[in-house]
């Protein structure tokens, strides 16, 4: 399940969340961090991390009202050596990322949607941006291109339903699934 992720392997370790994102929705503080400790595992630089996530969940099959991508990216050449899992980022989910040493989140929702006007303490979705930037924490989201990619949330959905079951794309941006189960339920 989960908690056998390949600890080597960062594009692994993403790929399996992202195929299990529907599942963390189910829960209200599913998180993760998978660290590289070991002398064999791999350790990439963040563009590469963000190339191996945008490959498998294209930023162009997202809803166009959707915040997608690279929400924050810290300055420097930031290397990737943890990263932190989560449905939603909150201010203890981020706690928790800093205590893990974690310098890529990947939080299914996207913790910035609207345009920020300021960075303000008082509020906490700023807060969480203020304190990734000053920490050097990138944040990563892939909400609706997930949603929409062959084989992303949608299908696992469906697939639990039943391992016959099979489904077809409702809309033509992907997002949508019909279902068809085998045998039928009346």
């Amino acid at each position: 399940g989960d908690r056998k992720a390949v600890r080597c392997s960062l594009a692994a370790t993403v790929a399996l969340f992202l195929r299990s994102t529907n599942r963390a929705r189910q829960r209200s503080a599913i998180h993760r961090c998978v660290h590289n400790d070991r002398k064999d595992c791999s350790v990439m630089e963040l563009p590469k991390v963000v190339e191996i996530l945008e490959r498998i969940a294209p930023p162009s099959t997202a809803a166009s009202w959707d915040n997608v991508g690279l929400l924050v990216e810290p300055s420097g050449s930031p290397v990737v050596k943890c990263v932190f899992l989560t449905n939603d980022l909150t201010l203890p989910v981020l706690d928790e990322a800093e205590q893990r040493n974690a310098q890529l989140i990947v939080s299914y929702h996207p913790p910035i949607f609207a345009p920020l006007r300021a960075l303000r303490q008082s509020q906490w979705k700023e807060r969480l941006v203020i304190r990734c930037l000053e920490r050097g924490i990138a944040v990563y989201s892939p909400h609706t291109a997930w949603d929409a990619v062959e084989g992303g949330a949608n299908d696992w959905l469906a697939s639990c339903l039943g391992p016959s079951s099979t489904t077809e794309p409702l809309t033509t941006d992907g997002a949508g699934r019909r279902l068809h189960l085998d045998p039928p339920v009346a």
